[in-house]
C-alpha cells in the first residue's frame, strides 16, 4: 500500500527543495502544503513542527524534519536510483577550491549524474549551489560544470521553483521596493 505523504515546504527554501526533489524522483504521490515563511507559523503547523521550519514531512502519520534526514529516510524507505552517494568534500578554503579538488574527480564518469547514472542520485538531491558558481567553474572543473548544468535541467529540480515569488519575496525582505 502506498504511503500517505504530506510535504510542508516553501518556494523560497533551498533546503526544503531537497525533499521535493527526492519525492519527485522516487515518483511518490504526495500532497504539498506551502508554508509562508514571511508570517508567523500557524498553531496547526507548529503542532507538526514546533520549530516552525521547513521542510516537514508527514509520512503515514510520522513526522520528519530537517531536509537531509527527510531525503535519507525517503531513499532508505524506497530503494531506487538515488542510492548512489558520494563522500563529503574535505575542508577547503573556498567552495570553488573544494569543488575542483574533491567533487570534480568524482564526476569523471558522470553520465550525466553521479556514478555514471542516467537519473538523479541522492548526491544530486543533497547538493544545491547558486547558479553564479557555474560559469567560473567551466574551465577549472569541466566535469562538475557539465554535471551541474545537467542537474539544472531536470524537471524534479525545477518544478517547484517560482522565480517571480522568490524574487518578490527577496525584494520585500530586503526593503528594495521602497520608493
Amino acid at each position: 500500500m502506498a504511503p500517505k505523504i504530506t510535504l510542508y515546504t516553501s518556494y523560497a527554501c533551498p533546503w526544503a527543495h531537497r525533499s521535493q526533489i527526492a519525492l519527485r524522483e522516487l515518483k511518490l504521490a504526495f500532497q504539498t502544503e506551502i508554508i509562508d515563511l514571511k508570517v508567523p507559523r500557524t498553531a496547526e503547523y507548529l503542532a507538526i513542527n514546533p520549530r516552525g521550519l521547513v521542510p516537514a514531512l508527514v509520512y503515514n502519520d510520522e513526522v520528519l524534519t530537517e531536509s537531509a534526514i527527510v531525503s535519507q529516510f525517503l531513499v532508505d524507505a524506497h530503494p531506487s536510483h538515488l542510492e548512489k552517494t558520494s563522500s563529503e568534500p574535505g575542508a577547503a578554503k573556498t567552495l570553488g577550491d573544494a569543488i575542483v579538488k574533491e567533487i570534480e574527480p568524482l564526476l569523471k564518469d558522470a553520465g550525466p549524474f553521479f556514478g555514471g547514472s542516467e537519473r538523479l542520485t541522492l548526491a544530486e538531491v543533497d547538493i544545491l549551489l547558486p547558479p553564479s558558481f557555474l560559469p567560473a567553474l567551466e574551465k577549472d572543473a569541466p566535469n562538475f560544470w557539465k554535471w551541474a548544468n545537467a542537474l539544472t535541467k531536470e524537471e524534479s529540480v525545477t518544478y517547484i521553483w517560482d522565480e517571480k515569488k522568490v524574487t518578490e519575496g527577496t525584494i520585500t525582505r530586503l526593503g528594495l521596493n521602497k520608493q
